[in-house]
């Protein structure tokens, strides 16, 4: 997948809530839930606020002291395991 290509979207089944500054993630359907570190919470926060995976790599960028190349595979990687995992879909 490209970085910025197609439309992100959390799936209709996932519900997911702030504990001490991390998202933890309940996918309905399974029962299963998932439990993000700080820096993929804050991409995950910003496609819940209907940002992409471009706005998400910026995210990190200004938030981290992280060259944007490797933002950007990190990014890429946490969309490809939640999209194999159904808690997102589209990109």
């Amino acid at each position: 997948m490209s970085p910025g290509q197609g439309s992100l979207r959390i799936s209709d089944h996932v519900q997911y809530t702030k504990v001490e500054g991390d998202y933890v993630l309940l996918d309905l359907g399974s029962g299963e839930y998932f439990g993000l570190d700080e820096v993929a919470s804050l991409a995950w926060e910003v496609l819940a606020a209907g940002g992409d995976q471009d706005a998400a790599v910026a995210a990190i960028v200004r938030d981290y002291a992280v060259e944007p190349d490797r933002a950007a595979a990190d990014v890429a990687r946490l969309l490809d395991t939640l999209r194999d995992k159904g808690l997102i879909e589209g990109g």
